[in-house]
């Protein structure tokens, strides 16, 4: 496996130096050893294959989303969770929705919305 790292490398080298090719075509070239990486490399490799080489922009591109799509999701967990405490407490659905709207920074048809939907 220790060759396939090495040549993994060195390809990506390659696609820094060229001044031959696109930017759009070393993206996709990047793609590709990023996708021979994962198939051919075990995850220790992976993970040492991270520190030599520079995070690219599709690389940067799903971390983002990632990141996002969990920000979202614990968003919606904190939203979720207010207001099914609100409702326990014996709070208004009014009320429920002014908290949403001081604590989640939300707008008032954001957080009419959601207590709609999470109102058991």
């Amino acid at each position: 496996m220790e060759k396939y790292k090495k040549r993994i490398i060195e390809a990506y080298k390659i696609t820094q130096r060229t001044t031959a090719v696109e930017v759009t075509d070393i993206k996709k070239i990047e793609a590709m050893i990023y996708a021979m990486a994962d198939k051919f490399l075990e995850l220790e490799e992976l993970k040492e294959l991270k520190e030599e080489i520079r995070m690219t922009r599709l690389g940067q591109m799903l971390r983002e989303d990632g990141l996002a799509e969990g920000l979202a999701e614990g968003l919606a967990k904190g939203i979720r969770a207010l207001i099914v405490t609100c409702q326990q407490l014996g709070a208004s659905k009014d009320v429920t929705s002014e908290k949403l709207m001081q604590e989640f920074e939300l707008s008032k048809e954001e957080a009419d919305r959601s207590v709609e939907e999470y109102w058991k």
